[in-house]
């Protein structure tokens, strides 16, 4: 036995030899890492520079820039962004390329192969050529600046370049184009709206899939009123019927994507146009958006910028301010399915005969393994999407494969051109120009004039499907079927514009815009219209505004679809006292989910088990896909029209009513809250609605990226202006939201200096840095910030000059 005792001595001192070693290198790297975090304070001298300029920032971490010219100041900000968040940068230019496995190894694999279909570098190279020599010598300033830091002696290492041994490559003007280009992936969802169409037809038949997708609500709010938009187009106001395609709500399971809105000077306590924007998108960290104030000369501009970018993305200057949302109802992407020739694979059919498949191989590096060559086919409409090769299952077609045509992959894409000219539009006339660059993903830009115009432009190629396509785009269809091929685009002479509408207010929420007299059909689909008629109803009840009552739009959490929801689930008959008295609390709760006590959190855990109930048993494999609480495609089901759905299909001798889903969940739900809690009466929604802010990259890795990942709670909610999201696997634990506001800006033009900002994270993409996620927690109370440059640092400054002056 002393043998043994012996071994296990040893086998004890070897284990702790290893975990001291471990501890040694962790502790070193975490030493290395502190040492790292970027010096605020130095003098860089560059020969690029015209004159000299200044960057400093104030106790946030925002950056104030001042130069002679918008190019020297663009130097500053590529200088900025760098110092802050390089690594972001970085990762940002591997993704838009499919160069992440160089880093990460075969993890990212299945990322890259899905990124190698778009081809992006040689589209921006292309973009690059088309743009302006104005516009290539500001993008040529911006990545000057940004390699000015990474070969200067104010260099520091980021913590994630340090630990995964990673070398950063000098920035070229190509790569601020690629950081543009990720926003079309981000932002075009229809791709994976058409393909689970086509599933869920597949799955649940064409009956149950035509419930399924619900209709857009006739009471839907509408952003541009019809005579408004006439009178834009030129068209004639009257005697216009309603020609437009019936829309369908919004299939993704995918976040929302945004609010926005303009009110004219007659509606507001100062007199002067004002605007609100919060583009809702993942939080992370670092978060999405940099803010910075750029002065150049006697013009200047503020706002958000995106890393990489040298642009005011979202923001205002002395003239004009604008903000985005994503276009819902504006469909740039149709499957097609290809057929393939028999005993030759290598040709496709179209309607003139036979075609031979554009082919190339495409090398990934792999970081610790081999490198994998993957062929790629085109067709005429674009990539052929193969097998295991996108993050959602391709329908299996004997003899077929499916291509994308995309408008991101028609070339040029001046996208970054409209952005970058929006800093330095002085009229409407120059927003109206910088718009007609704007090739997408189409956004609903609205804009406020300091003079008293506001406006709602909506951006993006668009193209024209026949009237006789197969699908309007809905779901894939035949590519060598004449009537499925596009007819070009929308005329920019007919793109939907509204100024200075009747109204005196516009209001986008991903929701409809145009209204069913335009002209051109534009999508399938919109988001659900609750948080767009919202926002619209707050705006009518007040007849003037201000910076307060817009934020109290901001962060209003009151979903009107509750109410119908609501009005079916108190028709249950509780099972017991406990589930009475849960139904007595949600008769009394409004609907709003920031209300004191339970009610929010009863009733969201109610519906996560009534999307399970009623959805699941009839989805089937596809139950993962449809993990959002769709709360109106609930209300339709318990209200009447879809009461088949009530059925559990998997019962074949039994037929379940609605009543008694209904009674059967209630019960669960205050069941799975009592285990989890103990007591109902001690429950927050803004305790359990968690927003998860993972770090990019690193997240999720054990240990380290719970440690540079952040979360925080905040009082939102489902089709709620201050939007939140609901997955149906969620609770009883947490909501578990992975996006929402992730910018919120507000702006009078009587004062635009006073222009108010929020961000989900922090100034500084260092865990490190004071900035790391300092303004996270305000953002999540609901406050804001503003730029004042008498507040920037008088110590820490970075001073730029020319390379020859002292």
């Amino acid at each position: 036995m002393r043998w043994q005792f012996k071994a296990l001595r040893w086998a004890i001192r070897g284990f702790l030899a290893v975990a001291l070693l471990m501890g040694l290198f962790v502790g070193v790297q975490y030493l290395r890492a502190l040492r790292s975090v970027p010096t605020m304070s130095a003098q860089v001298q560059d020969e690029t520079l015209r004159a000299p300029a200044r960057l400093s920032r104030d106790g946030y971490g925002l950056a104030y820039i001042s130069a002679q010219s918008e190019e020297d100041a663009l130097f500053a900000l590529g200088f900025a962004h760098a110092q802050d968040r390089l690594w972001q940068m970085d990762l940002v230019r591997r993704a838009a390329t499919g160069r992440m496995s160089e880093v990460f190894g075969s993890p990212t694999l299945g990322y890259d192969v899905f990124m190698r279909h778009w081809q992006f570098e040689q589209h921006v190279q292309a973009s690059w050529e088309a743009m302006s020599a104005g516009d290539q010598a500001r993008l040529r300033a911006y990545a000057n600046g940004v390699n000015a830091y990474i070969s200067g002696p104010a260099y520091k290492r980021s913590p994630e370049h340090m630990w995964l041994m990673v070398d950063i490559e000098p920035w070229r003007v190509f790569d601020s184009l690629l950081v543009a280009k990720m926003l079309w992936p981000n932002l075009s969802t229809n791709l994976f709206e058409e393909f689970t169409r086509a599933q869920l037809k597949a799955t649940v038949g064409p009956a149950f899939a035509a419930d399924f997708i619900r209709p857009y609500p006739a009471e839907g709010h509408v952003a541009m009123a019809w005579p408004d938009l006439a009178r834009s187009l030129g068209l004639p106001e009257q005697d216009i019927p309603k020609t437009g395609t019936p829309l369908d709500l919004n299939l993704s399971p995918a976040r929302e994507n945004s609010n926005n809105w303009v009110v004219a000077g007659a509606r507001a306590a100062s007199g002067k146009p004002m605007l609100a924007n919060d583009p809702h998108l993942g939080l992370t960290m670092p978060g999405f958006w940099y803010l910075a104030h750029l002065s150049w000369g006697d013009d200047m501009a503020a706002g958000g910028t995106i890393p990489g970018m040298p642009a005011i993305v979202i923001g205002h200057n002395s003239h004009v301010s604008w903000g985005t949302t994503n276009s819902h109802d504006s469909d740039v992407q149709d499957v097609y399915r290809e057929q393939l020739r028999p005993g030759r694979p290598t040709q496709y059919r179209t309607e003139q005969g036979w075609a031979d498949f554009d082919v190339r191989d495409e090398t990934i590096k792999v970081r610790f393994g081999k490198n994998v060559v993957r062929r790629y086919r085109s067709t005429r409409h674009g990539p052929v999407l193969e097998q295991g090769a996108l993050p959602i299952d391709i329908p299996q077609a004997d003899g077929h494969v499916y291509a994308l045509a995309w408008t991101a992959l028609q070339q040029p894409d001046l996208t970054l051109s409209a952005i970058m000219g929006l800093s330095r539009a002085r009229s409407v006339e120059d927003v109206q120009a910088a718009a007609d660059d704007f090739a997408g993903p189409p956004q609903n830009v609205v804009y406020a004039h300091k003079d008293g115009d506001i406006g709602l432009v909506v951006v993006g190629k668009v193209p024209i499907r026949a009237e006789g396509h197969q699908t309007k785009g809905a779901a894939p269809s035949d590519g060598w079927v004449a009537a499925n091929q596009w007819q070009g685009m929308i005329p920019k002479a007919l793109t939907p514009h509204v100024k200075n509408p009747q109204s005196g207010a516009l209001v986008t929420a991903n929701a409809r815009v145009v209204p069913p007299q335009y002209p051109y059909f534009r999508s399938a689909d919109a988001s659900d219209p609750s948080r767009q008629s919202r926002i619209a109803e707050l705006i009518e009840a007040r007849p003037r505004h201000d910076l307060s009552s817009f934020a109290q739009v901001q962060l209003d959490t009151t979903a009107p679809v509750i109410a119908k929801l609501l009005q079916a689930l108190l028709q249950a008959q509780p099972a017991d006292e406990e589930a009475a008295q849960a139904l007595a609390t949600l008769r009394g709760w409004d609907g709003d989910w920031g209300a004191e006590g339970p009610a929010p959190v009863l009733f969201a855990q109610w519906a996560s088990l009534l999307t399970q109930a009623l959805l699941w048993d009839e989805l089937g494999p596809l139950a993962p896909t449809f993990t959002r609480v769709h709360l109106r495609r609930l209300a339709d089901i318990l209200d009447g029209p879809l009461s088949s759905w009530c059925d559990d299909v998997r019962t074949l001798e039994t037929k379940e009513a609605c009543s008694l889903i209904l009674t059967e969940s209630l019960s669960a739900s205050v069941a799975a809250l009592k285990e989890q809690y103990g007591s109902l009466d001690a429950l927050s929604w803004r305790d359990i609605q968690t927003d998860a802010h993972g770090h990019l990259g690193l997240g999720p890795i054990p240990v380290v990226g719970k440690w540079l990942s952040r979360q925080t709670n905040r009082i939102a909610g489902p089709d709620a202006p201050n939007v939140a999201g609901l997955r149906a696997d969620s609770l009883p634990m947490a909501a578990g939201g992975g996006f929402g506001p992730s910018m919120r800006f507000l702006v009078d033009m009587a004062e635009p200096r006073s222009a108010q900002f929020s961000i989900s994270s922090g100034q500084s993409g260092h865990f490190a840095s004071a900035h790391y996620d300092d303004l996270q927690a305000g953002w999540a109370d609901g406050s804001y910030v503003t730029f004042d440059p008498i507040r920037a640092s008088t110590t820490e400054i970075i001073e730029f000059t020319p390379s020859g002056i002292d």
